[in-house]
């Protein structure tokens, strides 16, 4: 790698890192997990410091949408909160793009057990919105098209996983 190259990684990884630290932010800042080229050293960083952090977003359904330690985190707070789309829920979107970069980088383990718990949750719940990342209970609309990425979850491709769709 030039020290060009080498500079704008350490760019990337500064803004993810900056989007990321203290506990807070959705998950959404851990979606360049899913990116092909991302440099293994920032993956990694996401992956051991944040998602894979059970305080945060590795909860027994993982990942939910805003890290647990995040303020704003709302589970099971009320009748409102099954509207509270981005703060806990666990999507399957996220989930599967999240999903992409553990295969991408080796976490064969973490990934089969993603994939595992989604499975299960998707099967006893049915395609929904999201779900509670504590309990898998099936939350908001029903038939929910994208959740239906669970399924490429359960029967990877890991080749193809592991060069990414996007």
């Amino acid at each position: 790698m030039d020290s060009e190259t080498a500079r704008r990684n350490a760019e990337v990884g500064d803004e993810i890192w900056k989007w990321t630290v203290g506990g807070g932010i959705l998950v959404t800042a851990l979606a360049p997990l899913a990116l092909p080229d991302l440099p293994e050293a920032i993956g990694r960083r996401l992956c051991d410091e944040h998602l894979l952090d059970p305080e945060r977003y590795w909860l027994p359904v993982p990942p939910s949408s805003v890290s647990a330690q995040e303020p704003s985190f709302e589970p099971n707070r009320g009748p409102g909160w099954k509207l509270r789309y981005w703060r806990g829920p666990t999507w399957v979107n996220s989930a599967w793009m999240l999903w992409l970069g553990l295969v991408r980088l080796g976490y064969s383990e973490q990934a089969e057990h993603m994939a595992k718990v989604v499975e299960t949750t998707l099967l006893r719940e049915g395609l929904r919105e999201y779900y509670d990342p504590y309990t898998g209970e099936g939350l908001a609309a029903v038939d929910f098209a994208w959740s239906a990425l669970a399924m490429e979850m359960a029967a990877p491709d890991l080749e193809a996983a592991s060069r990414s769709y996007l």
